[in-house]
């Protein structure tokens, strides 16, 4: 009797001599899906998982798998819950920010809402490509007893959950839940109309400025001006301690701590913010920062700001462009731009911060005619 044969299902291929991995064909109402199985070392039990449609990919699949079996590194897979898995991946990102584990958490609920899998190995690609086409449709939910409407997602909604969703799953494989390939790849992300970047002129800088003294005082003109002239991010900003904020010597900055990418930056500042800081630091020694405890209504105050100064359809985070785009204006090659805002990404600074207006375009081309002339 053979005892290698795998115990169900008929042989369709086997690899070396060795620890073996079968993969066998199923047919399903004409659709053809293919299934890994192999002996667990440590079990000494068989065990199986899906592994798609495509063959070239099973095949690859047992490759890998047979060499785990053969070298010894072969672990089994880790069981959990959809909804325990959530709870721990939800757990752990809470060290890098509040906010950003909360989107992951609302993101991955809804998912386990409307695909219901059991655990994260049962995600696969048409589980998140119908995910994707009930995010376009919207849906109706409800809760208390009352029907709720949810509105289609926005393209740039739906690739941000995405993000959450093959993230999740990435940490999944690592932490040994289940062994498989990331399902999720890019082509299921939305085409998202380009940014159009809001750079602040001086004028409308200066009206910001008047309307956030006049309403709220000297500290949030201070916080537009730094913001303009160090293109640092609301979070950033609001976090900044005094201890961090170096006002003497030759060389004065700012050193952001706690940023977007976990990764400290210093930013030098000029003599204007230096002077606006060092008047702002006698009154607000005491509170820690320059501009800590004002995030509470900050929304509304902004808004408040902008309607006040007649200044068109800006927002917080359009100080930071407008900074980005200065810099990038007066020359500043992007490798330095890259490490004053701290993007890790050269595409990232260029797509979304770069303003072209018809004046550069000119200029460009005159300086061409002149070259060639």
């Amino acid at each position: 009797m053979n005892t290698d044969a795998p115990p169900v299902l008929s042989l369709e291929y086997t690899t070396m001599s060795g620890p073996k991995a079968w993969v066998t064909k199923r047919k399903t109402k004409g659709k053809t899906s293919y299934i890994l199985r192999w002996r667990c070392p440590t079990e000494k039990r068989w065990r199986c998982r899906k592994v798609g449609s495509d063959h070239k990919r099973a095949l690859g699949e047992a490759a890998k798998l047979e060499e785990q079996l053969a070298e010894g590194l072969y672990r089994p897979d880790r069981k959990i819950t959809w909804d325990a898995f959530v709870e721990d991946h939800v757990a752990k990102l809470r060290s890098r920010g509040k906010a950003n584990a909360a989107e992951a958490s609302q993101a991955l609920t809804e998912f386990g809402k409307l695909m219901s899998p059991r655990s994260p190995r049962d995600v696969s690609y048409p589980m998140v490509e119908a995910y994707v086409v009930k995010l376009k449709r919207g849906r109706t939910e409800t809760v208390g007893g009352k029907e709720v409407e949810h509105a289609p997602n926005a393209p740039a909604t739906i690739n941000k959950k995405l993000t959450y969703l093959k993230g999740a799953i990435t940490k999944a494989i690592r932490r040994g839940f289940f062994a498989a390939v990331n399902p999720i790849p890019r082509d299921l992300r939305e085409a998202v109309d380009e940014k159009i970047v809001r750079e602040v002129t001086d004028v409308e800088q200066a009206a910001l400025e008047d309307a956030a003294k006049r309403l709220y005082g000297a500290r949030w003109r201070a916080l537009v001006f730094t913001a303009v002239n160090t293109g640092g991010r609301r979070g950033e900003l609001l976090r900044l301690s005094w201890k961090d904020v170096s006002l003497d010597g030759g060389d004065p900055g700012v050193l952001f701590a706690k940023t977007k990418t976990h990764k400290p930056r210093r930013v030098p500042i000029g003599a204007d913010v230096v002077d606006m800081l060092r008047r702002l630091k006698a009154r607000t020694l005491k509170d820690g920062g320059p501009f800590v405890g004002m995030g509470w209504n900050i929304h509304r105050e902004w808004c408040r700001i902008v309607a006040d100064s007649k200044v068109d359809a800006v927002t917080l985070h359009d100080l930071r462009r407008t900074y980005i785009t200065r810099l990038l204006r007066a020359g500043v090659p992007v490798k330095d731009v890259m490490r004053l805002v701290g993007h890790t990404n050269a595409e990232t600074t260029l797509r979304y911060y770069t303003a072209v207006t018809a004046d550069d375009l000119r200029a460009a081309v005159d300086k061409l005619e002149r070259r060639v002339g």
